[in-house]
């Protein structure tokens, strides 16, 4: 995936402390939620990590690998 690839890259070459952080967020088996509900979550997930999701790059890619909804 392509997304993955740069990440990747985005933090090659650097021992230190990883510039990104990655997050999984899954729904219950059988619960899927439309895209405006995922933006909500994804949201609301970044500012309780105490970063503002309206000031900063993010992306959130849904994933279909699995018997959940997920992102």
């Amino acid at each position: 995936m392509d997304v993955i690839r740069r990440f990747q890259d985005f933090g090659s070459g650097n021992d230190g402390p990883k510039p990104f952080r990655h997050v999984t967020m899954s729904l219950p088996k059988g619960l899927v939620a439309a895209r405006r509900l995922w933006l909500r979550i994804a949201k609301t997930a970044i500012k309780k990590l105490g970063l503002d999701p309206d000031r900063m790059p993010w992306i959130a890619v849904r994933h279909t690998d699995s018997v959940c909804d997920h992102i």
